[in-house]
């Protein structure tokens, strides 16, 4: 789930910029799985929040996959080769923060049904969103379509983030990346 205040200290550093990905042409390219699989289950949040998924018995990918398979095709595209890491086991140290996250998931789930409830369906849904908890099934399903169109993927011992900082201390012929995005 990412590194509190990462992104603006390594802004503030200047190490994190905006770029074409074409810029990355030949190169190995780290991106955060889970990231991914979040911003991707916006796209079936009211699915998700209600324990459906229309697309198995349509057959369908389910859209956060097909969102991710997106990214993964358009750095295929610019001669990028993507390297998917995800998350692995919790980290100890972080088990607060964890907690906050799923009490915060809960809280928005009970908002979205009093809204649902009252007739304000925007709300609800935004809500919905919100109350999403991205499981190890759906990134399983993630690991199925990368592993049937070849693409790279990792699963870290704990953290993606600092599983990628290794990845970008290590050179590519040992396995590293170029980049993080």
């Amino acid at each position: 789930m990412g590194i509190n205040g990462l992104h603006k200290m390594l802004r503030d550093k200047d190490l994190m910029r905006k770029t074409h990905m074409a810029r990355f042409k030949g190169k190995r390219v780290a991106a955060d799985g889970y990231s991914w699989l979040h911003k991707g289950a916006y796209a079936c949040g009211e699915e998700l929040f209600r324990g459906e998924k229309p697309w198995e018995s349509q057959g369908k990918p389910a859209p956060y996959v097909t969102y991710c398979m997106h990214l993964v095709r358009m750095m295929k595209h610019y001669g990028v080769i993507p390297v998917v890491v995800f998350d692995g086991d919790r980290l100890p140290a972080k088990a607060h923060t964890e907690d906050k996250r799923r009490q915060l998931r809960r809280a928005n789930s009970d908002k979205a049904r009093e809204a649902e409830a009252e007739g304000n369906l925007v709300q609800a849904k935004t809500l919905m969103q919100r109350g999403i908890n991205v499981t190890s099934d759906m990134a399983a399903d993630l690991f199925r379509a990368l592993s049937a169109e070849g693409f790279e993927f990792l699963v870290a011992p704990y953290e993606a983030d600092s599983q990628m900082a290794a990845l970008a201390e290590m050179s590519e012929a040992e396995g590293g990346v170029s980049a993080v995005i």
